[in-house]
């Protein structure tokens, strides 16, 4: 029997970048391929399946011309903004307590203030908990603002979330987001960029 021992001079991702940029590079590329295979954006796509169900839209379906939404889908203007807040947003809203004894009062005031959130207003990212149920809103309310329907605006959140989605990726996989990624998880390299 016998026992080798094998000495890796280990690099940071800096490191690395300064003194093998060829070794960077192929990390950088290897890193990039991995993320490409294992992207999942499932979180983004539920946003938008639970957005639909909340306002009985099917996408796809075309046995109804509006996909479901036939009652509101050439409202514009006002009426469309109150679609938006009175069916859509409604069963979201903080409800309003009874506040009974001044210990009660002071704790349901320190509460709100500490989320800056009043009864009646909507918590952050209602839908899901992920953040494209912002990116759907903001979607929603910038097209019904430039005068679309209701339709124009449901129809158009699946670009929205797409846009999100290639945006993502596209972060995650360039020069910025694999040093940011190495650098968070203490992630070393050998000189020919190989994960230590």
């Amino acid at each position: 029997m016998r026992t080798e021992t094998i000495v890796r001079v280990l690099y940071t991702v800096e490191e690395l970048q300064e003194q093998h940029p060829r070794g960077f590079d192929r990390a950088h590329s290897d890193y990039s391929q991995d993320e490409y295979a294992w992207a999942d954006h499932s979180d983004e796509w539920a946003s938008l399946r639970e957005f639909d169900r909340v306002v009985g839209f099917t996408r796809g379906y075309r046995g109804d011309v509006w996909g479901g939404l036939s009652d509101h889908a050439e409202l514009t203007g006002r009426r469309a903004w109150a679609w938006l807040e009175n069916v859509v947003l409604a069963d979201y809203r903080l409800p309003w307590k009874p506040i009974t004894g001044s210990a009660t009062y002071s704790a349901e005031r320190r509460k709100n203030a500490k989320y800056r959130q009043r009864p009646g207003t909507i918590p952050p990212c209602p839908f899901t908990g992920y953040y494209t149920d912002e990116v759907i809103l903001d979607e929603v309310r910038e097209c019904l603002r430039s005068g679309g329907t209701v339709y124009d605006a449901v129809l158009g959140l699946e670009a929205a979330i797409q846009r999100e989605v290639d945006r993502d990726l596209e972060y995650r996989t360039s020069e910025e987001g694999f040093i940011e990624w190495a650098a968070n998880n203490d992630v070393e390299f050998t000189e020919a960029g190989e994960r230590a």
